[in-house]
């Protein structure tokens, strides 16, 4: 997931984030509409697959896609970029 990241986590700016969800199945069209109606010209995400990748240019809190991502229900699992490498550390250490 963190290899097919469309957004480049070095290139962030001072208050930018990343966020990637994680779905239990492909999302179905209305996961766009839903997304699609906070969208504005300061956050973008894109989905691959299972997982929708979020970028944030001002706080999470002032964010009106970042409100929208808890009306995809309970299928959906959100993490920031930092938590995301975290569990990739820890699965890749059990692996050893």
């Amino acid at each position: 997931m963190l290899a097919t990241c469309p957004y480049k986590a070095e290139a962030l700016l001072e208050g930018e984030t990343i966020q990637i969800s994680v779905l239990s199945e492909d999302p179905p069209q209305q996961t766009t509409d839903i997304l699609s109606k906070g969208i504005s010209d300061v956050d973008e995400f894109q989905i691959n697959g299972h997982e929708i990748y979020f970028l944030f240019r001002q706080s999470v809190l002032d964010s009106k896609l970042a409100s929208n991502i808890q009306k995809l229900g309970d299928t959906v699992t959100t993490r920031n970029w930092n938590t995301m490498n975290k569990l990739a550390e820890l699965a890749a250490a059990m692996q050893n």
